[in-house]
């Protein structure tokens, strides 16, 4: 199977927000381990979780709301003249317990899924 039609099935299943390996308190990276293990049993899981990775880490830059730091790519002060991407990206992953809530944190992470799930769907050619 193509890699990025593993990547794209398992951030659909994650988009949902209701696959029952899917957790809340987890970003994008955490629910596309926990759903590719669920859902995949005996693929190779080493190999897609790099894959997904070095995927991600090359695609979120093109991003427009990027925080800049590639270990926690989601920031939401973006209009704030005190924010420091390095600092205020990871802050607000470890204060906000729930990275999927309906928050302004929560619909940025949605927004940053669907941009991959956009990208992913591309390189399948699933878009007409």
């Amino acid at each position: 199977m193509n890699k990025y039609k593993v990547m794209h099935d398992i951030l659909l299943l994650m988009q949902t927000e209701d696959h029952p390996a899917f957790d809340k308190c987890v970003g994008i990276c955490g629910n596309f381990t926990y759903i590719l293990l669920e859902t995949k049993p005996g693929y190779d899981y080493s190999t897609t979780i790099q894959n997904f990775i070095a995927y991600l880490k090359r695609k979120v830059k093109h991003w427009h709301k990027y925080s800049g730091n590639i270990a926690y790519p989601i920031c939401t002060k973006h209009n704030d003249p005190e924010y420091d991407s390095n600092c205020d990206s990871e802050f607000e992953y470890c204060t906000n317990i729930n990275k999927w809530a309906d928050n302004d944190y929560g619909n940025a992470r949605r927004e940053l899924l669907q941009f991959l799930i956009d990208d992913l769907e591309v390189k399948i050619n699933v878009k007409e």
